[in-house]
């Protein structure tokens, strides 16, 4: 629970200055008049003039409650005047006059009334429930009254000051005088106002609607975030503007969702500013929680949109992500006569390529990329990994007059998600995938071009319950080539312009896969 002293009904007229060391406080004035007249042998007087006498009531510990103030409350900025008596003039000094050193003593009385709500009747707040602290002064010109309320409420306080000044050279002579606040009961509002957190916690434990202002809560990246904000009185504020830092689409720190499917996938973006009810996301995105992507602290701030005096609040995430670098190892691209696909196809890989390549990670089968996976430090996170691969092909066919015959161009999810139906490993298992990329052979075609450009990449999954998929690595790289018939010269298939991706690094990543389309496997 968050609790803060904000502000406090009453202030200090300007002209008298800050008595006390809070910020801003509840005055009450009682002026006592010690007229200057001289003596009967004409001695001066010895009063300096009129004496005035502050009491005042303030805040004792900024950090117990916030107040408010304005409407329907007063200003925190308007000023008391004391009540009647608004000044209170002694007796004049006789002969025998002191020197006019006063002593002051201060006797407080109150009555303090509460309410859960602006619309409920107020009832007697019982002692517990508030602190008044009276806090004497040796001279002149005033003591303090504190008053502390320690729960969230309406509060009616009727506060009145009694002073006796006393002669210190001649202490039978006293004068005595009384004030009330503004003449009647004031009334302040303390509340509390906090960010509620529901998800899991680093270290296997969870929270549901705990209060999280101004603290760090560790978390991980694709875990979903709910926040709630829990405002006491509750009629204090019913709509709520919500700030989230990193908050974007695909490639932010923060995103309200992604649900890979076959047909069309796509990121759902989080707004960094949000006008909503007091839970977050809520109807914002599909699943009522948000995710971040990628480890980083990010701030999540909540402040009332119909109540601007109350400040806003906030808290942070600390987000972890799980780990991995992604290799690759590359064949090279053939055609021509093809041993395994026929005359008149390209590909990437084969197995006759074994003299070319005696490296090949398994010469007996057609590879023409091998994608390799290897977490490192996730032994705290609990999840899997997997693959998927965006694909973008450019093929273009040919007749033997040149003519074009058909085109496959177009980008779209590679075949299936996860790729190839893979199942997927743990946190902290390798994993292995490939790719054997080929065009042809077409009846009826006499040259085929290929210049296809993959994107592969891996993901993880948390494993608590509501997590989204995150990117970790991924790879781009690329392979084509030209296979044509040459019938003029007796050579019969042949390939030229070949390249191909050699070995290509996989690179840190916070953007998503997305697609519309899916590619399937053509010729």
């Amino acid at each position: 629970m968050n609790i803060q002293t904000r502000a406090v009904l009453w202030t200090v007229p300007e002209t008298r200055g800050n008595p006390t060391t809070a910020s801003v406080f509840a005055v009450m004035a009682f002026a006592v008049g010690l007229l200057a007249m001289s003596t009967l042998n004409a001695r001066a007087s010895v009063y300096p003039g009129t004496v005035s006498i502050w009491a005042t009531m303030g805040e004792f510990s900024p950090t117990l409650v916030r107040i408010i103030t304005g409407k329907p409350y007063p200003s925190a900025t308007s000023s008391l005047n004391a009540g009647s008596p608004a000044s209170y003039n002694p007796p004049p000094p006789s002969s025998d006059e002191s020197e006019g050193k006063l002593s002051p003593i201060y006797t407080w009385t109150w009555q303090v009334n509460y309410k859960s709500s602006e619309g409920a009747s107020y009832a007697s707040a019982p002692s517990a429930d508030y602190a008044v602290n009276a806090i004497p002064a040796s001279s002149l010109p005033g003591a303090t009254l504190v008053f502390v309320p320690k729960v969230p409420a309406y509060w009616q306080v009727q506060v009145t000051c009694y002073v006796t000044v006393t002669d210190q050279n001649d202490t039978s002579k006293t004068w005595n005088g009384h004030s009330n606040a503004n003449n009647g009961p004031r009334t302040l509002t303390s509340y509390t106002f906090d960010i509620t957190y529901t998800g899991s916690v680093a270290g296997g434990t969870s929270d549901s609607g705990s209060v999280v202002s101004n603290q760090t809560i560790n978390v991980h990246a694709g875990w979903p975030i709910k926040l709630g904000a829990k405002i006491t009185p509750s009629d204090l504020a019913t709509q709520f503007t919500w700030m989230i830092s990193g908050a974007g689409g695909n490639g932010a720190g923060a995103i309200g969702g992604y649900t890979p499917i076959a047909g069309a996938t796509s990121v759902t973006p989080l707004a960094a500013s949000n006008a909503t009810t007091d839970v977050f996301p809520g109807s914002a995105t599909p699943s009522g929680a948000y995710y971040y992507t990628t480890n980083n602290k990010f701030a999540a701030s909540v402040a009332p949109t119909n109540n601007t005096e109350i400040p806003y609040v906030m808290t942070t995430f600390d987000v972890a992500k799980a780990m991995a670098t992604l290799s690759t190892k590359t064949s090279v691209v053939c055609g021509g006569d093809d041993s395994t696909l026929g005359n008149g196809a390209i590909d990437m890989g084969d197995a006759f390529l074994t003299a070319l390549d005696p490296s090949s990670p398994n010469p007996q089968t057609k590879i023409g990329i091998t994608f390799n996976s290897s977490p490192g430090g996730n032994s705290s996170f609990s999840g899997s990994f997997n693959f998927v691969q965006l694909y973008t092909s450019d093929d273009n066919y040919y007749d033997s007059s040149g003519k074009l015959l058909a085109s496959n161009t177009q980008t779209g999810l590679d075949n299936t998600f996860p790729y190839g139906n893979q199942a997927p490993v743990g946190a902290n298992q390798a994993d292995t995938t490939n790719d054997n990329p080929a065009r042809g052979p077409v009846s009826g075609v006499a040259k085929i071009t290929v210049a296809d450009t993959p994107i592969m990449w891996l993901m993880y999954k948390p494993a608590a319950a509501g997590s989204i998929w995150v990117p970790i690595d991924s790879v781009n790289w690329n392979w084509g080539g030209t296979d044509y018939y040459d019938g003029n010269t007796g050579t019969g298939w042949n390939t030229t312009g070949t390249t191909q991706s050699n070995n290509p690094p996989g690179m840190i990543t916070n953007t998503y896969p997305v697609w519309s389309t899916v590619v399937k496997n053509t010729k």
